[in-house]
């Protein structure tokens, strides 16, 4: 693998992450809003689910509820596929989501060194080709541009974000991006 980076640099550089954001390009913020703001036009949808297990988002919120949020959404904006951080208490998610929408339709990605570098590396080459498009919210771009790289003398790649720091939207934006990337029919990946 060659060097992604000096040691404590940061992997997004804040030009790259401008240059994707589309001022037209809006978050919604519920299921209902996104299918107001995409009226008729049809497009395939992919997702990334990253659980928070210490900070962020999702800490806190029974798991249960999570599982019927995100089948809820899914469902309601016909998601093409799921991909699903299925690392530690993940599993469990995985497996109930697959059981409720379908194992064709939810991907398992399992968190280590190797293929978190290369989940966030095929991230940084869709952005870096313009194949991205960003809305301007703040604490994704927040995420983006503070996720750090550091070459191990093992010759891993370490991946951080600082104290306090988030990265759960960047893993679930880079889990989205590895769903639309796979072929079809491609079955459960367990990286």
């Amino acid at each position: 693998m060659r060097k992604l980076a000096e040691e404590g640099a940061y992997f997004f550089p804040s030009t790259l992450v401008l240059k994707c954001v589309d001022p037209e390009f809006h978050l919604a913020e519920d299921a209902g809003e996104f299918a107001t703001m995409m009226g008729h036009r049809r497009v395939e949808l992919y997702a990334g689910l990253d659980l928070a297990k210490l900070r962020g988002q999702s800490v806190g919120t029974p798991y249960s509820a999570v599982i019927a949020e995100v089948a809820d959404v899914v469902r309601s904006l016909g998601v093409v596929a799921l991909a699903v951080d299925r690392s530690g208490p993940g599993e469990v998610v995985f497996e109930q989501l697959a059981a409720e929408l379908g194992a064709g339709m939810v991907l398992g990605f399992r968190f280590t060194a190797e293929s978190k570098a290369e989940l966030l590396s095929g991230l940084k080459v869709l952005m870096e080709r313009g194949q991205l498009r960003l809305p301007y919210h703040r604490p994704l771009l927040a995420q983006l541009t503070t996720i750090t790289c550091e070459m191990r003398p093992s010759g891993h790649v370490l991946f951080g974000h600082p104290p306090r720091g988030h990265d759960d939207m960047v893993m679930a934006l880079a889990l989205a991006c590895w769903a639309a990337r796979r072929p079809r029919g491609a079955g459960v990946r367990l990286a």
